[in-house]
């Protein structure tokens, strides 16, 4: 990026002169980066996010994780986000737009805003073999061909499932899929603590993994009053794997948009009211919070949803920042970019 300084002095004719500087900016992010490289200068390209982005990552980093910063100066949110990329020794990458350290889960590889090939974010084909295990129709197969390719990267990331009108008002889950249990050594331990580790899962493929090390632990952590209790509390800490599915107050109509969605999961049971047909007292709370929330169904719902993996997708990059925003608090300046002197 050049850059251009006009000052305006007066001589002692009493005239207004102006004298003009001009030069290249170190955090430049344009074509010339290349030949700065070769002439030995230091490259560092800027660093843009768009709104969306931006309130998700205000919303979902994990402040109380996180240790206090070095200096007693006070940063807003977007003046440490600054400070944070702007430290790092490695700049985003030039042409891209993406930073280095940042795992995007393949979707660097259509910056072109269109694919051509579906294939190249193909990692295992798990539905397609299912569906030809099956023998199901082609137009199932393709389906699952476009699912396993990851078609989900590409969807809004702000669009709640709604209940299906074959909504299960119960549920039971598979028996312990061991013959032989392993020692209930984690049955020793105080509920609530038991519960403090099983809630801060980082997947909830390590939820249930940790519950298949014991006939008493799978039954006590899938029976459906324990396990909506942990989805619940996965969902409303910063800290849970589950923050992701809530909506975020700062990104304009989500709540609404979330809340519509996801009171169709609050059925009048008694009544048997219809999908879509709840009643005003229910409404009146943020459905998340309420008691009979069914929080298994509506995560399993979330999991279909391509618009919610790739909100996922979007919630582990916040998590994988940070780890960056972690050692800048921790360490400090990768490089000094800030100690320039005016003159």
């Amino acid at each position: 990026m050049f850059w251009t300084v006009i000052h305006r002095v007066v001589d002692k004719a009493g005239n207004v002169v102006e004298l003009e500087e001009s030069g290249s900016s170190n955090t430049s992010s344009t074509s010339n980066l290349h030949d700065d490289a070769e002439e030995g200068c230091e490259v560092f390209g800027n660093f843009f996010l768009s709104e969306g982005c931006f309130h998700y990552l205000e919303a979902w980093l994990d402040f109380s994780s996180l240790p206090k910063t070095q200096h007693d100066q006070y940063l807003s949110f977007a003046g440490e986000l600054y400070e944070v990329l702007n430290s790092r020794e490695e700049g985003r990458v030039h042409g891209v737009g993406i930073l280095p350290y940042i795992d995007y889960d393949g979707i660097e590889n259509t910056m072109e805003q269109y694919q051509e090939q579906i294939a190249d974010n193909l990692i295992i084909p798990k539905y397609t073999s299912a569906s030809i295990r099956k023998k199901e129709s082609s137009e199932k197969i393709l389906e699952s061909i476009i699912r396993d390719c990851r078609s989900w990267m590409f969807c809004a990331p702000d669009m709640w499932p709604i209940a299906n009108n074959d909504f299960p008002l119960n549920y039971t889950l598979s028996t312990f899929p061991l013959a032989a249990a392993a020692s209930d050594m984690l049955a020793l331990l105080p509920s609530d603590i038991l519960l403090e580790i099983v809630q801060i899962s980082d997947t909830l493929v390590t939820y249930f993994a940790l519950a298949r090390t014991s006939k008493w632990l799978y039954n006590a952590l899938t029976d459906p009053l324990l396990l909506n209790r942990n989805l619940r509390a996965m969902a409303n800490s910063p800290s849970g794997c589950l923050f992701w599915v809530k909506p975020v107050n700062s990104m304009t109509g989500e709540l609404k948009k979330g809340y519509n969605a996801v009171s169709t999961f609050l059925l009048n049971v008694g009544t048997g009211t219809d999908i879509g047909m709840v009643s005003k007292e229910v409404t009146t709370l943020v459905p998340f919070d309420h008691i009979d929330f069914p929080w298994y169904y509506f995560v399993q719902r979330c999991f279909e949803s391509d618009s919610m993996m790739n909100r996922k997708r979007i919630w582990g990059q916040v998590k994988q920042f940070e780890n960056v925003w972690r050692d800048y608090r921790e360490n400090g300046w990768e490089v000094d970019r800030f100690s320039v002197p005016l003159v």
